[in-house]
């Protein structure tokens, strides 16, 4: 069986997109924090590759709260030209983690990806 590797690619580092929730840029109005607002998820661990076949792998990951993610993929490390997942729903119930397919993939093929929360 042909492998299909993943590349990691993040466009900002797991901390830059903390470090702006922390600092409020994203609160928005709510009840489910002690103060009345509640943050933007992000994305918490580093995204997990498995179920590999000749044209499709799952990406496994991890929110801080509640989000809807997707998964752009595609053969440049830019990410021109990326394929988009459908939105995944993360909550309490499953711990905040989800499972994307990624579909089409070609074999002997380099693919750069990111998760979109």
């Amino acid at each position: 069986m042909m492998r299909i590797l993943l590349c990691l690619y993040l466009l900002a580092s797991l901390g830059q997109v903390a470090n702006a929730a922390l600092r409020g840029a994203s609160r928005q109005s709510g009840n489910d924090h002690p103060r009345g607002n509640r943050r933007l998820a992000v994305a918490t661990e580093i995204a997990i590759i498995g179920g590999v076949t000749d044209t499709t792998a799952k990406v496994g990951f991890r929110t801080s709260s509640s989000a809807q993610v997707k998964i752009r993929y595609a053969t440049m490390m830019g990410l021109n030209n990326f394929m988009e997942t459908s939105a995944v729903t993360t909550d309490a119930a499953d711990d905040y983690t989800g499972f994307i397919e990624l579909e089409g993939l070609g074999v002997n093929t380099q693919y750069w990806y990111k998760v979109v929360v």
